[in-house]
């Protein structure tokens, strides 16, 4: 893992979160406000908008000076339609962070996520990605439906019960330790379900281990 570098708020390791942006318009707005609300103070952020055909990138835009305010290093790039794991790996690249952090442009973090989970991987070294619950919402934002862990504490999933569908486990509500997802080569362009194959391959290496948390800290 990376040291935290000199100036950095508190010490505190860097989180790199990505919102890859499409054609989300009507909720991006609300999810880079997700980010901007955030209790960690230690976040670069990094906004792709991957060939929108509404009016994605103008929303985006109007957040630009509040996120360059908040965020220790903030990226915003506009490209032709490359798909989401494309997207995902150039975000990857840019990244200087710790931790990693993918949010979709229509879901929604609460406030605590990333202290949440940052605050679990500094404090289990052997769990290299780790994911909270989340809450179903609406295009209004009413919940309709809550996932969380019949625990107190966390639960570890392996390969067999993340293939068997056994495992909650939700890419929105993630962290991954940069240099692990680095080291896994990333996100596969090659299939639709990206977060489904890297639980999987996280997974099928023992030494990589995933965890879930029971505390909900993203709207999907």
């Amino acid at each position: 893992m990376k040291s935290a570098r000199q100036g950095e708020p508190n010490g505190s390791p860097l989180v790199t979160v990505c919102i890859p942006s499409y054609n989300h318009a009507r909720f991006v707005g609300e999810s880079i406000q997700g980010i901007l609300n955030q209790t960690y103070p230690n976040i670069e952020l990094i906004i792709i908008d991957d060939g929108s055909s509404d009016d994605s990138v103008e929303i985006i835009q109007s957040y630009v000076e509040a996120c360059q305010r908040r965020f220790v290093r903030f990226e915003f790039r506009s490209q032709r339609n490359k798909g989401l794991s494309t997207t995902l790996n150039m975000a990857l690249e840019w990244a200087e962070g710790d931790y990693f952090s993918p949010i979709a442009s229509d879901d929604v973090a609460l406030p605590h996520k990333i202290s949440v989970l940052v605050e679990h991987l500094e404090s289990h070294p052997s769990h290299h990605a780790a994911t909270g619950c989340v809450r179903e919402i609406d295009e209004a934002g009413n919940v309709l439906k809550t996932h969380s862990l019949m625990s107190e504490t966390y639960k570890e999933w392996s390969f067999e019960k993340i293939i068997m569908g056994r495992a909650m486990l939700s890419a929105p509500a993630s962290a991954f330790r940069t240099e692990s997802l680095i080291a896994m080569g990333g996100y596969n362009p090659k299939t639709i379900l990206e977060d489904w194959d890297m639980w999987l391959r996280f997974s099928s290496q023992r030494k990589r281990s995933i965890a879930t948390l029971p505390m909900v800290v993203t709207s999907y």
